[in-house]
Parts: C-alpha cells; sequence; structure tokens
C-alpha cells in the first residue's frame, strides 16, 4: 500500500482538489496526465480512461473490465475480483510547504513501477522511490520498500524534519 492518505493532514485549510503533475508509462509508451488529490481519493486519466484509487498502488479503472479501452493496459485481478493497474511506471511531482525550513516549498518526486501480473493476481514488484528536494539539496530514499511509510522512515533519517511535513500545508500531523 502506498497510502498517500498517511502524509496528509484533515486541516481545513487545505482546498481540495489538489492537483499534481504526473507522467504513466508502460510497454505501450509514456502519457503526461494529473493526478487529483480530493482529500481520500486519487485519481488520474490516462488515454481516455479515468481511474481511481485509495493509493498510488490501487489505481482501479472507472470503466468495466468488458470495455475494448481496457485493453490498453495491463491491469492485476486480484482475489477481490478487482482491477488495479500493474507493469507500469507512475511518477508525480508532490509540492510541500515545510516546517522549519527557510523554504516555503519543496518537492516530493515520487516514482513507483508496478511489477508483473503474477498467479492470483499479484505482482512480482513494487518498487517505490521518494527524492525530497528542500533548498536545493535532494534527499532520497533508498527504494526498497515499496511502501510509503517505511521510505517516509528512511528519509527520516536523512532529513528528521521530513517527518513534521504534510504535502500542501505548514502543519504537523
Amino acid at each position: 500500500m502506498h497510502s498517500i492518505n498517511s502524509m496528509t493532514t484533515s486541516n481545513s485549510k487545505i482546498k481540495y482538489p489538489i492537483a499534481w503533475p504526473a507522467a504513466y508509462t508502460d510497454a505501450n509508451r509514456t502519457e503526461t496526465t494529473v493526478i487529483l488529490f480530493d482529500g481520500h481519493h486519487l485519481r488520474m486519466t490516462v488515454r481516455g480512461v479515468g481511474f481511481i484509487g485509495d493509493d498510488f498502488d490501487c489505481f482501479e479503472p472507472q470503466i468495466t473490465i468488458i470495455d475494448d479501452n481496457l485493453k490498453l493496459f495491463t491491469c492485476a485481478h486480484s482475489w477481490t475480483r478487482r482491477a488495479e493497474l500493474s507493469e507500469c511506471r507512475i511518477e508525480c511531482d508532490i509540492p510541500m510547504v515545510m516546517v522549519g525550513s527557510t523554504s516555503p516549498i519543496a518537492e516530493l518526486h515520487v516514482i513507483l513501477d508496478l511489477g508483473h501480473v503474477m498467479e492470483r493476481g499479484m505482482l512480482d514488484r513494487e518498487d517505490l522511490k521518494l527524492s525530497l528536494c528542500v533548498d536545493g539539496i535532494t534527499y532520497q530514499s533508498i527504494g526498497k520498500s515499496g511502501w510509503f511509510e517505511d521510505e517516509k522512515i528512511t528519509e527520516t533519517h536523512l532529513c528528521p524534519e521530513f517527518e513534521r511535513r504534510r504535502p500542501g500545508t505548514g502543519y504537523r500531523g
């Protein structure tokens, strides 16, 4: 699970939806898109197909699984019978207001590689890499866990104030 909700706050000063520039890449090509976050769900449109998910690795098509447009994508069909994007890369840049920084804005660059579908709809890998750029210095996660929460812990060791940062806010959560 690559939870963006764990990185946000329910503070009423945030104006939703928040839009993040993004790129979707698979075996066919790379598409530029925008990821919209409404405080609860992530949404993006690729090749005319809308996707929604609670996490970056749970983007489900907003069309039926028999729709011909879904053939443009590879989806894992898990035991829950949901179709989720797989065999692709999702990249986005999330601007962040920083606590305790001389620069009020930093940027979190997210790269998520969703692997190949194995038996029972599981993926062979989910690789997550985070890069946080603050005041011209870039802090990179190791990218071994596949989880936002664990990569954030890695970032905390490199940049102790990372744990207090929240996308789009200056508040601690």
